[in-house]
């Protein structure tokens, strides 16, 4: 008799605990205000009543954008677009909610697209490598994008997926990021995400919502350079015309402002001696 008094017990007190959340609805727009991001992590995670209501079933929507969101790539993003459009529609978003700052996106380009670019002639050491610099305009063919706060995390992506085009050049991005055309911070997404935490997987992202186009200052790898030329080169003994061959290798790769960047660097230097 005493075992059954606590099941009725337990059961009122569920519906009790259901009616009050359905009392008390809530919407993505109320989470993202929050001081703390703390109930939209666990919204994220899963943690959602178990209710069948209409502002639930949108809670769900944008846990399973998220998701898919983590796990894809490219045009296979589209679909979570409408959901973060309207996250990003939200007023009094929280500091957490939103991010700016300088953006770095790390890709592969070919050479027919790095010679088109407006090089500077400037030349950077960043890190390890040396760097091209040009300046251009982004465009995305997407509606959302993946940045990251950090450098490296660029980096990172600019040497990944080199077999998908034929003489890859590692490119970054730099853009400066709005908190009206972004979405999360850095530290939450690392929260939950699949990627940001362990000891391989400390990505920061930052989603950029928007493909209107931006000023960009473009980073072009100097050693993925150096690579295509050597790859592509069947004779290594030049003497005196090394200089020359090395130069018109970078210049049918680059285009001639390009290859005048390529002719300042240690590498370029280097690669003379080599085919010496």
């Amino acid at each position: 008799m005493q075992g059954r008094n606590k099941v009725k017990s337990y059961h009122r007190l569920s519906e009790e605990l259901s009616e009050a959340v359905q009392k008390n609805p809530y919407t993505i727009c109320d989470l993202l205000s929050d001081p703390k991001p703390k109930r939209f992590i666990n919204m994220i995670k899963g943690d959602i009543p178990y209710i069948s209501a209409p502002w639930v079933k949108k809670l769900e929507k944008i846990e399973e954008a998220f998701g898919e969101w983590f796990e894809s790539q490219g045009g296979r993003k589209i679909k979570m677009i409408n959901v973060f459009n309207e996250m990003v529609a939200c007023k009094n978003r929280a500091p957490w909610a939103s991010w700016s700052g300088k953006g770095y996106r790390g890709v592969t380009r070919s050479t027919a697209k790095v010679s088109k670019y407006d090089f500077t002639e400037e030349v950077k050491k960043i890190g390890k490598n040396e760097w091209l610099v040009a300046k251009g305009t982004y465009k995305s063919r997407y509606e959302a994008q993946s940045w990251s706060d950090e450098w490296k995390t660029a980096e990172y992506f600019s040497d990944s997926n080199m077999s998908d085009i034929e003489n890859p050049i590692g490119v970054i991005f730099e853009v400066n990021l709005k908190r009206s055309d972004t979405l999360l911070s850095p530290d939450v997404i690392k929260e939950i995400s699949i990627y940001g935490k362990g000891v391989n997987n400390r990505e920061r992202e930052v989603i950029r919502v928007g493909n209107a186009p931006l000023p960009v200052t473009i980073y072009v790898n100097v050693s993925s350079i150096e690579g295509i030329i050597v790859f592509n080169s069947s004779t290594r003994t030049m003497g005196n015309k090394a200089k020359m061959y090395v130069y018109n290798r970078a210049v049918s790769l680059l285009g001639v402002k390009g290859a005048d960047a390529f002719a300042k660097t240690k590498i370029f230097k280097q690669l003379v001696k080599d085919f010496t």
